[in-house]
């Protein structure tokens, strides 16, 4: 028999892609000031969602957290967050499958890669303005 003396931790560490060229293109589009503003808006938006997503998800309600992935999807993708954008698309596409450990998987990933997009995003936008 063997026994096991200790358990590793693990911390997965996701790869993150942004295209700065779409957020480029938002401040060139915009302008400045609007463009900050509308960042700032979109961020804002991305963490309601994202809570909003996690109180579905906890609660069971797989379709509405399936349609709020969505929406979260439609936020990251002008802010150039590719990452964040392919985690939405995979939790739909899990949820849709009604395969709920890659649901619990998915779902883990996309808090990791979530937070971390918003950190890079916030980064950009200062090295911007």
């Amino acid at each position: 028999m063997v026994m096991i003396s200790r358990a590793t931790k693990l911390r997965p560490k996701d790869h993150l892609q942004v295209d700065t060229e779409r957020l480029a293109e938002v401040y060139l589009h915009l302008g400045e000031g609007r463009a900050s503003l509308a960042v700032d808006r979109s961020v804002e938006d991305l963490g309601c969602v994202l809570d909003l997503l996690r109180s579905q998800a906890q609660a069971g309600r797989i379709e509405a957290a399936i349609r709020t992935a969505e929406r979260l999807q439609q936020i990251a993708l002008p802010l150039g967050l590719s990452s964040l954008e392919q985690v939405s698309r995979d939790l739909q596409t899990v949820g849709t499958a009604q395969d709920m450990a890659a649901w619990s998987a998915v779902l883990a990933r996309l808090d990791r890669v979530a937070d971390r997009s918003v950190q890079v995003i916030l980064e950009l936008q200062a090295e911007i303005s």
